[in-house]
């Protein structure tokens, strides 16, 4: 991710410390001929961006991490109930799922319809 110049890095040490300087170059002169370019390129002038980010920012970028390092699957939870099923300890209702199922479509339609 970058913002103006910034990159994630420099988000997440601004995220642990709450500033950060980077230097952008920007252009002043425009046109497509060979000679405009040239110009273009004497006139380019260095500036900083200076971003601060809050005490909320530095949070919400802490829980970004957080999440982007939690896994999607709980291995831990697969195991347990690869292993139940592989011993047969672990029985599944048919009747269960299916209540579950209605419920939740019930419940989906209560909520886009009113």
């Amino acid at each position: 991710m970058k913002v103006k110049g910034l990159e994630t890095a420099k988000l997440n040490r601004m995220a642990q410390g709450g500033r950060a300087r980077a230097t952008t170059a920007t252009s002043t002169a425009g046109g497509s001929s060979a000679a405009a370019h040239a110009s273009s390129n004497q006139a380019t002038a260095a500036h900083e961006d200076d971003v601060a980010l809050s005490a909320g920012g530095r949070i919400m970028a802490s829980a970004g991490e957080v999440v982007q390092q939690t896994p999607e699957i709980r291995v831990e939870l697969v195991e347990s109930i690869r292993e139940a099923l592989a011993a047969g300890r672990y029985t599944i209702s048919s009747l269960d799922i299916a209540d579950r199922i209605l419920r939740q479509v019930l419940l989906e339609r209560k909520r886009y319809s009113g």
